[in-house]
């Protein structure tokens, strides 16, 4: 177990240092989407953005008719890897699905402090050393704070620092060996991973070169190292092309985007700025150039090259075709994939220090303040910064005054307004302090790995075992996080009537985003859950008017719901649809529930409270409002005239079906002396002795169509649905209709019938025998 000592040892610190400032929420679009495909993978196996749609745009709609919203436009291994974070969550008992995600980068961050430790040992430095460097890289520079979100940069360090580690084994191991070829196999693996992370690992390819190049070569090795360089590269970008979710911009786009004024900007500020800079994030970055220059009069130029070729690479590369500015993080987040290579020149610089006193003072000063800063950085909310800078008067930028006046750069401004706002640390959070004293076991254990000579199996056993419980109990202690309006009843009663009642084939439709955090985290079945794009008509702000003021319902929801509820109608049976509004709610039109109850069928309203409601929709789509002149009415009622019957479904179910059947009604000029008034509309279904079997009774249009209000001779879809009881008998069903007054149950005579009656029989329907 010795070889295996010290890596657990690293891995244990950092783990129990991380979980000590996990926060376990989203605060930026990119970490959203990832995470939104990472639950769509788990569902359904795709990459849809079922619940952040919102955050790209909705035209062109997507191609599949299979496919009701837009798929995740990142490179999408992040999400694959958070899918099967998701499926173990779903299968433990009060533990959060985002929650559960949140510890990937946890565990990715400290394994690549390992690999750091094992480029120490590979370089020929000692435990001691290669060790402090691992834990330097861990504590002292911005990974610590990026272990806490759900960015792709994490990962994307970690495969490359596998990649280059592999191409570097597989070089100075010159027989032909199976290991070797292994080596080799990996580097290929994990780089192919990497751009499945990132494609701009394309942007290290000359970093590979370095690390495989051997020290004397001739044309011949030159020419087949140029040759199998330029074959690995077709068939990665094969590979990646062949992914759906891969995004690759075209040659001339790449062109078109190049920009040099943008260069020369990024390199300032990734050099020299005081808040945007390397060294202001991680200052222990300083001592590693001291190391590069030892380094270099050792005449070690490889490993002096290697770093400096990845730098280079990734500050160019991405400034000029991508942006430099990246964002909600801490420091230079797109630089993050290099700040372990740089912290391999720290490992001559802790050789000097362990055996020079003066050396050891200054460097531990430096380490002093790196973590200091990073410390600063876990202990403050992500978006503090661009808060900050915006309710100022002027109001500043972030990625100007922010990068280069000191006043407003990320680091003075969480010193200065940091302990004003709410943490976003888990443990403070949901007040779960006991959790310190596990993080301090996890170190503690790990400590003991990497100081004793000697480990016991044992020990490394107690180590593992405290890993995986410990990791449980944080997720377990976070489940009740308000931040996920987990401190709200009404949302749990509704969780828990959808895991009673929903069946496969259902879906979840949310109203908005109200809702949208809670069931992110806590809705753990594999029916589908989507989010509805926003009505422009509707009153999201009482001090602000709706972009849209009109009488007309497609005009008021968003132009694109109709093809995104006609693709999910597609593949589901039943909508369950989650709404934060209800007829009480003031000031509210409520567009997408009218648009649902107008061309689809309510069957019941599940649960209705003030502000949360649960309806149950079936997705078959209604027919147009539009009848001939000359068809003759149906019935009537007085107030209310039916003139069109349609059962889109067809007249033959068998029992627990559900039976659509739409009305066409309008109200006359005259109104047979009745008063207006907002009468509710029954149907029944009625079997061969007269009794009553099944019933829908609401106010039309799912209850959004006020008769009072319609106009003479204006006609209305109104749409029902009749369940059918499972132990219902075959045989022939009589649809009969009524219209009430809600206030007494009293009902409308129909003027058209033979007899003095309040029941119009409007269809019949067959039920079928069981097979």
């Amino acid at each position: 177990m010795r070889p295996l000592r010290a890596p657990a040892g690293i891995f244990l610190i950092l783990v129990g240092l991380y979980l000590s400032t996990y926060t376990g929420v989203a605060f930026s679009g990119d970490e959203q989407v990832s995470l939104d495909a990472a639950f769509s993978l788990y569902r359904r196996g795709t990459l849809e953005l079922a619940l952040f749609n919102d955050l790209r745009p909705t035209f062109p709609a997507p191609p599949s008719v299979d496919q009701p919203v837009i798929a995740l436009d990142l490179e999408p291994l992040q999400s694959y890897l958070g899918a099967l974070v998701a499926a173990l969550a779903g299968a433990l008992p009060g533990v959060g699905m985002t929650h559960a995600l949140y510890l990937l980068n946890i565990g990715i961050t400290a394994l690549s402090a390992v690999m750091v430790f094992a480029w120490g040992r590979l370089w020929g430095y000692g435990l001691g050393v290669a060790s402090g460097a691992a834990l330097l890289y861990g504590t002292a520079t911005f990974a610590w704070v990026h272990s806490r979100f759900f960015f792709r940069e994490p990962l994307f360090s970690l495969l490359l620092l596998v990649c280059l580690y592999s191409l570097w084994r597989w070089r100075i191991n010159p027989a032909p060996t199976r290991r070797r070829t292994g080596w080799l196999f990996l580097s290929l693996v994990t780089f192919g991973g990497a751009m499945l992370t990132k494609v701009t690992a394309l942007l290290f390819l000359p970093a590979l070169i370095a690390a495989v190049i051997p020290r004397r070569f001739g044309r011949r090795t030159l020419l087949i190292g140029a040759a199998i360089t330029a074959m690995g590269f077709l068939i990665l970008m094969g590979f990646a092309l062949s992914v759906p979710g891969v995004r690759f911009r075209y040659l001339g786009k790449i062109l078109s985007d190049l920009s040099l004024d943008q260069w020369a900007e990024a390199v300032r500020a990734w050099l020299f700025s005081p808040g945007a800079s390397l060294w202001a994030f991680s200052p222990i970055l300083i001592a590693a150039l001291v190391g590069a220059w030892a380094l270099i009069r050792a005449r070690r130029w490889r490993q002096v090259a290697l770093p400096l070729i990845l730098s280079c690479c990734a500050m160019g590369g991405y400034a000029a075709f991508r942006g430099w500015y990246s964002g909600l993080g801490w420091g230079p987040r797109y630089l993050l994939p290099v700040i372990p290579f740089l912290c391999l020149w720290l490992l001559p610089v802790l050789q000097w220090a362990s055996v020079h006193a003066p050396a050891r003072l200054s460097l531990g000063v430096l380490i002093g303040i790196s973590v200091a800063v990073q410390i600063v950085g876990v202990s403050v909310p992500p978006t503090l910064h661009g808060d900050t800078l915006a309710v100022l008067e002027p109001a500043r930028y972030p990625w100007i005054e922010g990068v280069w006046e000191l006043p407003y750069t990320p680091l003075v401004t969480a010193l200065k307004e940091g302990a004003k706002g709410p943490s976003p640390l888990m443990f403070v959070t949901t007040h779960q302090f006991g959790l310190i004293g596990l993080y301090a076991l996890l170190i503690i254990i790990g400590l003991i790995c990497l100081r004793r000579h000697f480990v016991p199996r044992w020990l490394i056993g107690a180590g593992a075992l405290s890993l995986i419980l410990g990791t449980y109990v944080v997720l377990r202690a976070a489940y009740l996080d308000p931040r996920y309006g987990a401190d709200d009843p009404l949302l749990w009663e509704t969780l828990t009537r959808l895991n009673t009642d929903m069946r496969p084939g259902d879906a979840l439709l949310l109203n908005d985003s109200t809702y949208r955090n809670f069931f992110m985290n806590y809705y753990k079945r594999r029916e589908p859950i989507y989010r509805l794009p926003d009505a422009p008509a509707e009153t999201l702000d009482p001090a602000k008017p709706p972009q849209i003021v009109s009488d007309n319902l497609e005009a008021q929801v968003h132009p694109y719901l109709w093809t995104m509820l006609a693709r999910i109608a597609r593949r589901s049976e039943h909508w369950w649809f989650v709404t934060p509004y209800s007829p009480f709610s003031s000031d509210r039109l409520r567009p997408t529930e009218h648009y649902l109850a107008r061309h689809y069928f309510p069957i019941r309203e599940v649960i209705r409270t003030d502000p949360l409601r649960l309806l149950l929709y079936l997705p078959v789509e209604a027919p147009a409002a539009a009848v001939p002149e000359s068809a003759e009415r149906y019935a009537d009622f007085g107030a209310v005239r039916l003139w069109a019957v349609d059962l889109p479904a067809g007249d033959e179910f068998s029992a627990g079906a559900v039976v659509p059947v739409s009305l066409l009604l309008d109200v006359p000029s005259r109104t047979w002396g009745e008063p207006p008034f907002d009468y509710g509309v029954n149907l029944s279904l009625i079997n061969r002795e007269g009794f009553m079997v099944a019933q829908h009774a609401a106010l039309p249009i799912g209850g959004l169509g006020r008769i009072s209000l319609w106009r003479p001779g204006e006609r209305h879809r109104d749409n029902h649905a009749l369940e059918l009881p499972l132990d219902l008998a075959p045989g022939t069903y009589v649809v009969s209709m009524s219209i009430y007054d809600w206030r007494d149950n009293s009902k409308l005579l129909v003027r058209t019938a033979q007899i003095e009656t309040t029941e119009a029989h409007i269809a019949r329907i067959v039920i079928l025998p069981k097979r």
